[in-house]
């Protein structure tokens, strides 16, 4: 499956419960993106596994669609399962599990995202020193894969910027209106990110582990524009959300409602389709939203973040809480104190939607009632809240019970309150609408975050907003356009039976393997000519080289010119040489070409070659640590070792050809090495270590030869030739290489016309 939805974490908390943090959200997955088939698999790398897939609908029943039972190394894969067929939660059940059993479980699919190239700016509130640290370590174990290019963390902190964080900070003011600010206008514009994310940094989807974060990216990936998605909290065993899953009876305005508490899992499945979002009443839950949306519907005024998620919903824009972006943080479970709570009804109020003062008082009272028994302290700030709201000059603010108040204090209280509701309310409600933020919050940011700018007239901002709106949806144009071009690719590979790679690389490898069963002892008894590269090798001498059976690699080609000797075999290793010479090497005619396989990831696929399975050493950067290194192959069918230089597997090729005489030329063993590196490469200079004087171009890169390399795998080739009755013959007329029994080249390849 091409796109990871979700893994399976084993929770790292006692409290959390398992089936719920690996819960697969079908409603919110079905409502909020385009997503059709999907499926689950299981990769064991050790032990023994079963994990039932169980269906848990929304009236609590359950039944079991699939099993997915390893034993032992391997992989299984659920059937296809249609997405539209099913609601409810899917949960991954553990049957059965050996003790050490090591296991990657997944949800995943094969249709196309809708945004295909995601860019999230994770716009963060830093946290203490270990949340930041935290963070960093999450996003740094999820860089390396899929995933890791696509979220882009930044922390907001009030000066001094925290040390240690090591993610990109921005201090200053940290309220969500500035971050949403700096990503769509500001010092963050130019990231270009598809969308942004508001949180903290402590409560990182998934308690911390990449995970979440990866999780977080595939629903984004997959969300229809005009979807904002938020984070739930567990606490205590419970899921907890910053929105309330259900109406209570006694409470029906969501904005009064306390979060509400699922400890079974039945109970969050058939309460899934009447969440009624409200993040912002928990201060640790994330939201994220397309860039496009945010445009349209407007930043937040500075002050006014509550207000925005009003803005938000009039502007069409609906948010979906994925069970799968869980949170282990404890959370308060009070919708933010009495000032968060005030705030939010003033924002209502301003947006006409605190509701008739009937049906509020109703609700106030009635939440109040429910909280004075089970969280006195949830009472008094519902209480405070509606006591400053009240409040005008002429009619002060009503008495609010101390912090440790009785409950018949709050009950007297909630009477007074209730008296006073509808009679103060109408005028207060009025004259919050009245005090709308009128200017244009681009402008007020600009000018809060850098005094010295001009602030622009209304008219310029929307023209602003309009203008960052079209680019949005021209992008959003591309990457709906990207995604069909992804179909019609993958139609096209699927006609011409190109879509699977495993029966791809085995369709390649069939013609190579035909054509290595043709070749293997074609040369049988006769002797072989390796000719290396090297200062010393004159083009003259190759006319001398009479009936053997002759290897080159490389540019030899540049002696074309010179000479009508052609070899009967040519190789290429080396991963600078093919890329940077491809078109060349493919024209070559007049040679059988056999290349080790690894040269394909190269992007050379020339119909002409013959390609061998590469066996690599286990490292490349210090293969001497290997006490096996070099492996050492005179069966190509099998593979070709690599011994970091081309004439070690040419005499691999020398031996599968059947020749019983191995001699090398132009093998010199010596290089001048130029002054500049870059990285692990030389940059040519000018030096000379090669028989053409143009055999590289001034800059070009070359890989550092080592010589210790070298010559333990020279001495390892001598070895395996000599137990099969191969005798390996130095004839360069200069090498350093001492390796090998040394010849002259004359007395071997007299000059035409002598004995």
């Amino acid at each position: 499956m091409r796109h990871r939805l979700q893994g399976y974490v084993t929770g790292s908390e006692p409290d959390l419960a398992p089936e719920l943090a690996n819960a697969f959200d079908l409603d919110a997955w079905r409502e909020a993106t385009p997503l059709r088939f999907f499926g689950a698999g299981l990769e064991v790398t050790a032990g023994d596994l079963c994990v039932a897939l169980v269906h848990l609908r929304p009236d609590g029943s359950e039944e079991t669609l699939a099993r997915l039972d390893q034993t032992g190394p391997g992989t299984a894969f659920s059937p296809p399962l249609h997405l539209p067929d099913l609601a409810g939660l899917l949960l991954p059940r553990i049957e059965r599990v050996a003790e050490g059993t090591a296991f990657d479980f997944y949800f995943g699919t094969d249709d196309p995202a809708r945004t295909p190239h995601l860019r999230v700016g994770l716009l963060l509130e830093s946290g203490s020193a270990a949340e930041n640290q935290a963070l960093a370590e999450a996003f740094g174990a999820l860089a390396p894969a899929n995933g890791g290019d696509e979220l882009h963390p930044v922390l907001f902190a009030a000066p001094p910027a925290p040390e240690g964080a090591g993610i990109p900070v921005l201090t200053g003011d940290t309220s969500p209106g500035r971050r949403l600010y700096e990503a769509a206008y500001g010092a963050l514009a130019a990231r270009d990110f598809t969308h942004v994310c508001l949180g903290a940094a402590g409560p990182v989807p998934a308690g911390g582990h990449a995970e979440g974060l990866a999780r977080l990216a595939a629903f984004l990936r997959f969300a229809h524009p005009g979807r904002r998605i938020a984070a739930p909290a567990l606490a205590e065993g419970q899921l907890r959300f910053g929105h309330r899953l259900a109406a209570p009876a006694e409470a029906a305005d969501p904005h009064l409602a306390l979060a509400a508490d699922a400890p079974q899992v039945a109970a969050a499945s058939a309460a899934s389709g009447a969440r009624q979002p409200d993040y912002r009443a928990d201060p640790a839950g994330w939201s994220a939203l397309a860039l496009r949306d945010l445009h349209a519907a407007g930043l937040p005024a500075p002050g006014q973040d509550m207000a925005h998620d009003l803005r938000l919903a009039a502007a069409g824009i609906v948010t979906t809480c994925p069970l799968s972006l869980w949170q282990p943080r404890p959370a308060d479970p009070r919708p933010g104190g009495a000032a968060a709570i005030k705030a939010r009804w003033r924002a209502l109020a301003r947006a006409g939607r605190l509701g008739d003062p009937e049906t509020l008082a109703r609700d106030f009272g009635a939440a109040v009632t429910g909280a004075i028994d089970a969280d006195p302290a949830t009472a008094r700030d519902l209480l405070a809240a509606m006591a400053a709201l009240l409040a005008t000059p002429a009619r002060p603010a009503l008495p609010v019970p101390a912090p440790e108040a009785p409950p018949e204090e709050l009950v007297r209280a909630l009477a007074r309150t209730a008296a006073a509701l509808p009679r103060r309310l109408p005028a207060r409600a009025a004259a919050e609408a009245g005090a709308e933020q009128r200017e244009s919050a681009i402008s007020a940011w600009a000018r809060r975050l850098a005094p010295d700018a001009l602030p622009g007239p209304d008219a310029q901002d929307r023209a602003l907003a309009a203008a960052h709106l079209k680019l949005e949806r021209l992008r959003d144009e591309m990457h709906l356009a990207l995604r069909d071009q992804e179909v019609r690719m993958r139609a096209l590979l699927q006609r011409n039976r190109l879509d699977d790679p495993v029966r791809t690389h085995a369709d390649q490898d069939r013609a190579s393997q035909l054509a290595l069963a043709l070749l293997k002892n074609r040369h049988a008894g006769q002797r072989a000519v390796i000719v290396g590269n090297g200062p010393s090798l004159a083009i003259s001498d190759l006319e001398r080289l009479g009936d053997a059976v002759t290897f080159a690699s490389n540019k030899i080609y540049l002696a074309f010119e010179q000479t009508s000797w052609r070899p009967d075999y040519y190789s290429v290793e080396d991963s600078l040489v093919i890329q940077n010479n491809r078109e060349r090497i493919a024209a070559l005619t007049g040679t059988i070409k056999i290349f080790p396989d690894n040269m394909r990831l190269f992007g050379y696929h020339s119909a002409d070659t013959v390609f061998a399975p590469f066996i690599g050493p286990k490292s490349f950067d210090d293969p001497l640590s290997d006490p096996d290194f070099p492996g050492f192959s005179d069966d190509l069918q099998v593979g070709l070792c690599w011994g970091s230089t081309i004439v070690y597997s040419q005499i691999q090729i020398a031996l599968f050809l059947g020749c019983t005489e191995i001699v090398l030329i132009g093998l010199d063993h010596s290089y001048q090495l130029p002054s500049v590196r870059r990285d692990q490469y030389y940059l040519h200079e000018g030096e000379q270590n090669h028989f053409h004087p143009e055999y590289r171009t001034m800059g070009e890169k070359w890989n550092q030869p080592n010589l210790e390399v070298l010559e333990v795998s020279y001495a390892r080739a001598r070895d395996a030739c000599a137990a099969r009755g191969v005798r390996v013959l130095n004839a360069s007329r200069q090498s350093a290489l001492d390796i090998f029994e040394r010849a002259g080249f004359d007395s071997l390849f007299p000059p035409r016309g002598e004995p």
